[in-house]
C-alpha cells in the first residue's frame, strides 16, 4: 500500500548534527548501496548546508574515495532507522 505524504506531516525529526529539523522528501529512486530502493515512498533529510555532517563530508569523501560527495543525515518516516546518505 501506498503511503501519503500527509501520513507523516506531523511527525517531527531533528538532525544529531546540527540540531535543526528535518525536511520530509521524496525518496531517490534507487539506493545507491544495493539498488533495490529505499523501502518507502518518503524521507525525512538534513538539508541544512550548515550541518557539521554535510559540510565535513565534502573532505572526508576527498581524501577516503579520492571523490566529490559528501553526506546528509536521513531517517526513515515510523521508524528508528537514520543513515549517511551520500550525496553528489
Amino acid at each position: 500500500m501506498m503511503s501519503s505524504a500527509l501520513d507523516f506531516l506531523d511527525d517531527k525529526y531533528i538532525c544529531p548534527h546540527c540540531h535543526q529539523e528535518m525536511t520530509l522528501c521524496d525518496a531517490p529512486p534507487v539506493h545507491v548501496g544495493d539498488g533495490l530502493g529505499w523501502g518507502c515512498e518518503y524521507l525525512f533529510i538534513c538539508l541544512n548546508d550548515e550541518c557539521k555532517l554535510f559540510v565535513n563530508g565534502w573532505k572526508y569523501i576527498e581524501n577516503q574515495y579520492g571523490h566529490m560527495g559528501s553526506y546528509r543525515y536521513m531517517r526513515m518516516p515510523n521508524s528508528n532507522e537514520s543513515y549517511n546518505m551520500m550525496v553528489g
